[in-house]
């Protein structure tokens, strides 16, 4: 009686690629394992990302920091800028007076 090959441990190296067209080998009575290099890939892309949305929430922070400093600056301008007319326009009323 004959054994199907499929039952048997057979050890003859079966060679083969991934979906992504890495190249594996394997025990031909090994279930295929997931591509070591597919799950590095993986990994490091995973990283990549993480890495990338960490620092576009700092330069959101940045950003949000920049914008509030240059309201606070804008503001006090303004304030400045009303100070400097309220004093041009005490001196002309001061100006005016004395000359009467």
């Amino acid at each position: 009686m004959r054994v199907p090959h499929s039952q048997i441990l057979c050890r003859q190296i079966v060679k083969e690629q991934c979906r992504q067209g890495h190249s594996q080998a394997r025990r031909c009575h090994q279930p295929p394992l997931p591509c070591k290099q597919c799950e590095r890939e993986a990994v490091l892309a995973e990283e990549k990302r993480q890495k990338e949305f960490e620092l576009e929430q700092q330069r959101e922070a940045q950003q949000t920091a920049h914008d509030l400093r240059l309201k606070d600056l804008e503001y006090k301008i303004s304030v400045q800028k009303q100070i400097v007319l309220d004093l041009n326009n005490a001196l002309r009323c001061f100006g005016r007076k004395r000359k009467t």
